[in-house]
C-alpha cells in the first residue's frame, strides 16, 4: 500500500510534464500500478516457492538423518566428558567430578569441558535417563535449526534456488552427516557460530536506536557467549567481531561495545565458576613453527569433505574447482559488502595454525558452509553471465553427489566406527563390573569412556620410553589392572603399551581375553 501511495504521487506529478492529455497519462499511471502489483505478486510467490523448497529441504534432512541414526556410541571418548558434565548439572554434582584420573602426560583433553553442551543435554538426563540415542535426535534438531539460520543469513547472496542447493549439499556431505551419531560439540558449536554471524548481520540492518539496540546486542553478546560456551575456540568471534565493526563504521559503534562487554562479562563468570578455561589451549605451547605443516594439514582436511572414496585424483580436481569459484565468490562478495563471515575464518584458523593440535575433520566443520557459500556465490556469477551456466550449475552439483555417493559407499566404515555396544565390548563391561572393586584403577586407552560406562576408576597411560617412569606413574595413581584394545582404536597406542608389556611380562596376570581386549592384573 505504502508503494502504490509513492507511485500515485509520483506518477501524478511526473507523468503530466512527459506530455499528453489526462487521460493518456492516467493510463499509465494505471499501468504503473499494474506492473508494481505484478511485481509484488512475483515477489510473494518467489517467498513462497522459497519458504515450501526450505521447509522441503529441512524436512528431509531431518527424515535422512534421523533414519541412520544408531544406538550407542564410539570409543570416542569426548562424547564421556561431555555426558559426565551433563550428568553432574542434572544430578546437581560438582561439575568435574568424574571417576577418570587424569594423566597430565597424556594429552587426551582438559578435565573441564566447557558447559552449553552439556547444559543442553540435560533435559535428556532427566526426562529420558540419559538416553544417548535421544540426545542424537536432540542433536540433528540442533542441525536443523542451524539450516534455517544459514537460510536467514545467506539469502541475500543467492536466489533462492541456488541457496536450496547449497544447504541440501551442506546437509548431505558425509563428513557433516557423521556428526548426527557422535555426542560431541560440533552440531550445537556450528548453530551459535551461524546464529552470532546472523544477529551481527541483522543488528547493523536494523540500526536501531536506545532499548532496541541494547536488546540487538544483548542477543549479539549471548550467542557469542553460547559459541565460547560450547567450544572455547569460539572465544575468536570477539576479535573478529570488533575488527569488522571498525572495518565496516571506521569506529567502535555501541552496538559492538555493548555486545562484545556483555560476551566477555559471560566469559569470565564462565571461567571463574568452573575454574577453567575448559579447552587445549593451557596445554599446549604456541609456536609459529607449525604454521606451514597446519596449513598443509587443514587444506587436506577441507579437501577431504570432496573425497570420493575411489579416486584421490578426483577428489583434489572437485575441490580445485570449488576453490576457484570460492576466490570468485569471495571477491565478488566483497565488491558488493563485507561481512562477518569473510573475517571470522582467519581468526577461527589462527590457533590451529600456531598451536600442536591433532588436526581432525571436526575443526573445519565451521568453515565447510562458508566455503560453499562464496564456491556458490561464484557459481551464480557464472549462470548469470554465461548461456552455458546452468551446464555448469548441474555438473557441478552432480559432480558433489557421486563425491558423497562414493564416500558413502566406500568409506561407511570408517564413518561410523564400531559401537560400544559389541558382544566383546558387553563381555568386557560384565566381567569388570564382577571383578572389579571400587577401589581399583584401571588403565585403559579411553579412560573417560570407560569411566563413564562402568562407573570405575579409570586412567590412560602415556607414551613414555623410560620403562621405570611408567611404572612410577602406575604406583602414583596406585593402578591394579590394565586393558588392551581394541587394536583399531588409537594403534600406536595400542602397540606402545603391547610392547610394554612383553617386557614386563612377570609383572602382568592375564584375567581376561576375547577378540578384541586382553586384561592384565598388575603385580
Amino acid at each position: 500500500m505504502e508503494k502504490k501511495l509513492i507511485v500515485d504521487q509520483v506518477g501524478k506529478s511526473v507523468l503530466p510534464a512527459l506530455g499528453g492529455n489526462e487521460s493518456s497519462w492516467r493510463q499509465r499511471l494505471a499501468g504503473l500500478r499494474q506492473a508494481l502489483l505484478l511485481q509484488q505478486s512475483d515477489s510473494l510467490a518467489s517467498r513462497r516457492k522459497a519458504g515450501l523448497a526450505l521447509a522441503l529441504t529441512i524436512a528431509l534432512t531431518g527424515v535422512f538423518y534421523l533414519a541412520t541414526l544408531k544406538p550407542g556410541q564410539d570409543w570416542g571418548d569426548d562424547f564421556a566428558q561431555y555426558l559426565v558434565h551433563a550428568k553432574n548439572l542434572a544430578t546437581g554434582r560438582a561439575y568435574k567430578e568424574s571417576s577418570y584420573i587424569n594423566n597430565t602426560d597424556a594429552m587426551i583433553g582438559p578435565e573441564v569441558y566447557p558447559p552449553v553442551w552439556p547444559a543442553m543435554l540435560v533435559p535428556v538426563y532427566r526426562w529420558f535417563h540419559g538416553s544417548m540415542l535421544v540426545m542424537k535426535v536432540e542433536q540433528v534438531f540442533i542441525f536443523l535449526l542451524t539450516l534455517l539460520v544459514m537460510f536467514w543469513l545467506f539469502k541475500r547472496d543467492l536466489p533462492w534456488p541456488l541457496l536450496i542447493s547449497l544447504l541440501a549439499l551442506i546437509s548431505l556431505n558425509p563428513w557433516i552427516w557423521q556428526f548426527r551419531d557422535r555426542l560431541i560439540s560440533e552440531m550445537a558449536f556450528l548453530l551459535f557460530i551461524y546464529l552470532s554471524f546472523y544477529l551481527v548481520e541483522r543488528g547493523y540492518e536494523r540500526n536501531r536506536k536506545g532499548w532496541g539496540r541494547v536488546a540487538d546486542a544483548v542477543l549479539i553478546g549471548l550467542a557469542i557467549y553460547l559459541a565460547y560456551g560450547t567450544r572455547s575456540v569460539g572465544l575468536v568471534l570477539i576479535p573478529a567481531f570488533g575488527a569488522y565493526d571498525l572495518l565496516k563504521n571506521r569506529r567502535p559503534t555501541w552496538l559492538a561495545v555493548q555486545a562484545i562487554s556483555l560476551a566477555l562479562g559471560l566469559v569470565f563468570w564462565q571461567n571463574r565458576t568452573l575454574n577453567s578455561v575448559g579447552g587445549y589451549g593451557p596445554q599446549l605451547e604456541p609456536s609459529l613453527s607449525y604454521v606451514k605443516q597446519s596449513m598443509t594439514e587443514m587444506i587436506q582436511l577441507l579437501s577431504s569433505y570432496w573425497s570420493n572414496g575411489f579416486f584421490k585424483p578426483g577428489q583434489w580436481a572437485l575441490f580445485a574447482v570449488l576453490s576457484g569459484l570460492a576466490v570468485l565468490g569471495l571477491v565478488i562478495k566483497l565488491k558488493r559488502h563485507l561481512s562477518i563471515t569473510e573475517l571470522f575464518p582467519v581468526f577461527y584458523l589462527l590457533p590451529f595454525l600456531i598451536l600442536p593440535l591433532a588436526m581432525s575433520v571436526r575443526y573445519v566443520v565451521p568453515l565447510v558452509p562458508i566455503f560453499l557459500l562464496y564456491a556458490f556465490i561464484g557459481l551464480a556469477e557464472i549462470v548469470r553471465r554465461f548461456h552455458f551456466g546452468g551446464v555448469c550449475y548441474a555438473g557441478l552439483v552432480l559432480a558433489l553427489l557421486l563425491s558423497y555417493a562414493g564416500t558413502y559407499y566406500k568409506s561407511h566404515d570408517s564413518l561410523t566406527p564400531p559401537s560400544l555396544g559389541t558382544r566383546d565390548t558387553q563381555e568386557l563391561f560384565e566381567f569388570v563390573d564382577q571383578q572389579v572393586t571400587d577401589n581399583d584403577v584401571i588403565v585403559f586407552r579411553k579412560p573417560r569412556a570407560f569411566a563413564l560406562l562402568t562407573g570405575k576408576k579409570v586412567t590412560v597411560w602415556h607414551q613414555e620410553p623410560d620403562d621405570q617412569k611408567l611404572w612410577d606413574f602406575f604406583h602414583r595413581v596406585k593402578a591394579t589392572y590394565l586393558i588392551i584394545g581394541p587394536k583399531n582404536i588409537e594403534p600406536e597406542d595400542q602397540a606402545f603399551i603391547s610392547a610394554f608389556v612383553e617386557r614386563n611380562r612377570d609383572r602382568f596376570a592375564e584375567t581376561f581375553t576375547n577378540a578384541d581386549y586382553t586384561m592384565y592384573r598388575i603385580n
